[in-house]
């Protein structure tokens, strides 16, 4: 639990050390949100793409004012070009983009202007919404990985045209995929991650969501926090090369793991992993 403190205009939370949440696995969510005012006035997805924002959008859309990465404000504007244009032109961003309650995805990753407002436009975001509750989706890493591979052209857009050199990721360091730029894409993930939270940290007003989108209770976790049927949850946009989902890459498991200890996978009904006699807690 953390004690919130709103003194001389800069707000802070202070209590037990913030290295429990700020620093926790940068791979798995939170168990518990952190909670600031979350009166549902803005609901913002602050994740990476190819990490359920359809998803979301599917949850959200019949009970709130939402919108999902295109068609904002005037014109058929992306979400991100529209958000970046308002913040160029010091203009509140939010309400200048559609007024809506909800944005499942704000990121346009396009070749000639790639636009991550969840990473560039933190500062705007929170001064025109500083009640906004964010939602933080997690999967796995390895999975998430494959996905951006197999979207599009989008893990050449990371590479060449994005600029994430706030996490210390240069123009062209994720442009290939080997063993070398996979681990730049985990750093990617992991600082994005101890970047949202450290933000949220230092203005409590804020609520921040997080959850595995791989999690079976998924639905009810938001349905929790979210006045939304929990059963409006589920995949969209599967790439057929990614429908199976595994856990065994040492990105996941923060150590390598040997063949000896691959589970295989089935999906009949109730799920039930299978393979060697080894511990379990080995990857649990």
């Amino acid at each position: 639990q953390f004690e919130v403190y709103q003194a001389g205009g800069l707000s802070k939370r202070t209590g037990k050390d913030p290295s429990l949440w700020i620093n926790h696995n940068c791979l798995e969510p939170l168990q518990k949100p952190i909670i600031g005012t979350h009166d549902l006035s803005r609901i913002l997805n602050v994740g990476m793409p190819k990490c359920g924002s359809n998803s979301l959008q599917v949850f959200f859309e019949e009970d709130f004012k939402t919108k999902h990465f295109k068609s904002c404000g005037k014109g058929n504007s992306y979400c991100g070009y529209c958000i970046q244009n308002y913040v160029q032109k010091k203009m509140p961003p939010l309400a200048n983009c559609g007024n809506y309650t909800v944005l499942t995805q704000m990121d346009r990753p396009g070749e000639d202007n790639c636009v991550f407002p969840q990473i560039s436009y933190l500062k705007e975001l929170y001064q025109e919404a500083p009640n906004a509750t964010w939602i933080l989706p997690f999967r796995n890493a390895t999975g998430w990985i494959r996905s951006v591979n197999n979207w599009s052209n989008l893990r050449y857009r990371f590479g060449m045209s994005c600029d994430f050199s706030k996490y210390g990721i240069n123009k062209g360091d994720l442009k290939k995929i080997n063993d070398k730029d996979d681990k730049n894409m985990v750093s990617l993930l992991c600082n994005h991650v101890k970047h949202i939270r450290k933000f949220v940290y230092y203005h409590p007003s804020l609520t921040l969501i997080e959850f595995s989108i791989e999690d079976p209770n998924a639905g009810n976790i938001l349905a929790t926090y979210f006045p939304v049927n929990a059963s409006r949850w589920g995949k969209m946009n599967v790439n057929e090369k990614q429908q199976e989902y595994q856990v065994t890459s040492q990105y996941d498991h923060g150590n390598d793991i040997s063949n000896d200890t691959q589970f295989e996978v089935y999906q009949a009904g109730l799920s039930n992993r299978t393979g060697t006699e080894k511990d379990p807690s080995l990857w649990i």
